[in-house]
């Protein structure tokens, strides 16, 4: 993936998540396994639209609503 071009077959350009250092969490973090679950089960088109906001900032309504949509399935499993 590059910042102008969505890939959906390059192996490491999926979404991570950072600690507090900065430092990337392991694929093994229960965090980054739902992460990678809703990675894998969302659209192409939802992915495309990740893309455009992380990397492109789009802040189209629509690509944002995606995006929150993504990160509150996130939030809602790291709440007690």
């Amino acid at each position: 993936m590059s910042v102008h071009e969505f890939s959906d077959s390059c192996d490491g350009c999926r979404p991570v998540i950072l600690d507090a250092k900065g430092q990337m969490v392991p694929d093994s973090d229960p965090m980054m396994q739902h992460l990678n679950a809703i990675w894998d089960g969302a659209s192409l088109a939802e992915r495309q639209a990740y893309h455009r906001v992380t990397c492109q900032n789009s802040r189209a309504v629509e690509d944002l609503a995606v995006v929150e949509r993504m990160m509150r399935s996130l939030r809602e499993t790291a709440t007690p």
